[in-house]
């Protein structure tokens, strides 16, 4: 039986596990953009682990849409849950793949953070504000979380995630070879 990733909330896990379990989701986001699709509610509870806490699949299709046509940067519906949602998404602008992308980089951090994104903000509006003016989880954390991040290709990878301009995001194929993830392994939780 399946378990859902948020079970683990409130504990920070170390780096080989975070890696193991990003690296997982990006497969499966590589898989989805491939074949057109916008998962839309990326979140630690959308995440699958199985028994013995090695294999994690994305789950819950309930919002997620097809792209179609050329032109893929059709979306403008506000959907998915406040704390990992992209900055594109709040102010209501036409949004596409990118948008999961953001999703894994607020992933990451709740991992290795054991901490929520935006977790400093009073309510759901307020990290949807620091969203908006395109303050990442990061920036709003507590020196003490922030030191946790000071890996330079972990920081590296986090800012190709959280890049302010949807275009400039990285792809999870180009993520999925990024020095962050290299050296990567099953690693139980």
């Amino acid at each position: 039986m399946d378990q859902k990733l948020h079970k683990n909330k409130g504990h920070a896990l170390k780096l080989p596990a975070a890696k193991s379990i990003i690296y997982q989701v990006l497969k499966g986001l590589e898989y989805l953009h491939r074949n057109n699709v916008i998962h839309r509610d990326l979140k630690p509870g959308n995440i699958l682990m199985n028994e013995e806490h090695k294999h994690f699949k994305i789950a819950d299709f309930g919002v997620a849409t097809k792209v179609i046509g050329e032109n893929s940067n059709t979306k403008r519906t506000e959907t998915g849950t406040a704390w990992y949602m992209a900055p594109e998404v709040i102010k209501n602008e036409k949004y596409s793949y990118p948008i999961d992308i953001w999703a894994v980089g607020c992933i990451l951090y709740e991992l290795l953070s054991g901490k929520r994104p935006y977790y400093t903000s009073k309510n759901k509006f307020a990290s949807m504000f620091s969203t908006a003016n395109n303050q990442t989880p990061l920036e709003k954390s507590d020196d003490k979380i922030r030191k946790k991040f000071k890996d330079k290709a972990l920081r590296d990878f986090l800012d190709k995630c959280w890049h302010a301009e949807p275009g400039k995001r990285a792809k999870a194929s180009e993520l999925l070879e990024h020095e962050f993830l290299q050296n990567h392994e099953e690693y139980l939780i």
